[in-house]
């Protein structure tokens, strides 16, 4: 009978703490979804839309090292209005973003459009920040930007506008 206990507890605890390490066990809270150009264009263009929009990719050292300040200050300024977005350019689909997500807990969502968005937004350099206002990109931000940069422009966003 302590033996069939003790089995029990062993197998149910095995299956508690393995659970996590199974491939497909746990999905991810926040799934980098595949999109196309014009669901983009309208997510932006919509009155809902986003205020900035952070352009990444997986193979970009910047873009990731940049990931966990984007979303401490999501986190701290979503309540002020702050509404961001993540764009992936990567050739191999959202699979190659969607494990840096999960590993980085990224809380903002995250769209793939792979490489079809580099012309079209113009991007040539990553990772890229656009700011968006009225519906319009209205600056593009290049380059890795500090963590003081950052808040200060997000700041400025989350002020109500004269």
């Amino acid at each position: 009978m302590q033996r069939n206990l003790f089995l029990f507890i062993l197998i149910t605890l095995s299956v508690f703490f393995l659970m996590p390490v199974c491939p497909g066990a746990a999905e991810s809270r926040n799934r980098v979804k595949s999109t196309d150009l014009a669901t983009l264009d309208r997510l932006i263009e919509s009155r809902d839309g986003p205020d900035l929009i952070a352009v990444m990719a997986a193979w970009c050292g910047p873009c990731i090292a940049e990931l966990p300040v984007l979303n401490k200050l999501y986190g701290k300024y979503q309540e002020r209005g702050l509404k961001l977005v993540g764009i992936a350019l990567d050739l191999e689909g959202p699979s190659a973003m969607q494990p840096i997500v999960d590993r980085l807990k990224v809380r903002f969502p995250i769209y793939w459009v792979g490489e079809k968005g580099v012309d079209a937004y113009n991007i040539d350099r990553l990772p890229m920040l656009f700011v968006v206002k009225d519906g319009k990109i209205v600056e593009k931000i290049p380059g890795k930007r500090t963590t003081k940069f950052l808040e200060e422009k997000i700041i400025d966003l989350c002020e109500p506008q004269q």
